[in-house]
């Protein structure tokens, strides 16, 4: 059967003779997690935006103190959801990168992914000190 890109579809879960996956491997679960982060967060992003239209009260409290923020989403108040929703978009490509080396574990594709990580991680690390 073909799919949406004019391949079969078995393509996408055999395995070359020596046991490698071929070049339209299988990316389940990288698209998975890519789909559901993105997913959640518009959910937070939506519940936010219903709270500001519904006129519920904000505080100010900073981003950085879980606390405030979990306390926020229990009130609730549109900051604390709209807060998760960032996070969420920001923490979906690593688990995305995370999905894909345990996809590709072994060959090229997955220390890619990786290096993308160290980068990623090293980009968070000077964000968060200056």
């Amino acid at each position: 059967m073909k799919g949406m890109l004019g391949r079969d579809d078995a393509t996408a879960t055999s395995t070359t003779p020596d046991g490698s996956r071929p070049s339209g491997a299988s990316t389940r679960a990288t698209s998975a997690a890519l789909t559901i982060g993105s997913l959640i967060s518009a959910g937070c992003f939506l519940v936010a935006i219903a709270l500001e239209v519904v006129g519920r009260p904000t505080t100010a409290a900073s981003v950085l103190d879980l606390t405030a923020v979990i306390r926020s989403m229990t009130v609730p108040e549109p900051w604390g959801w709209a807060t998760l929703g960032v996070v969420i978009v920001i923490v979906t490509p690593a688990v995305g990168l995370l999905a894909t080396v345990l996809e590709y574990r072994g060959r090229r594709e997955a220390w890619l992914a990786l290096g993308v990580l160290g980068i990623l991680a090293v980009s968070l690390g000077v964000a968060l000190l200056r």
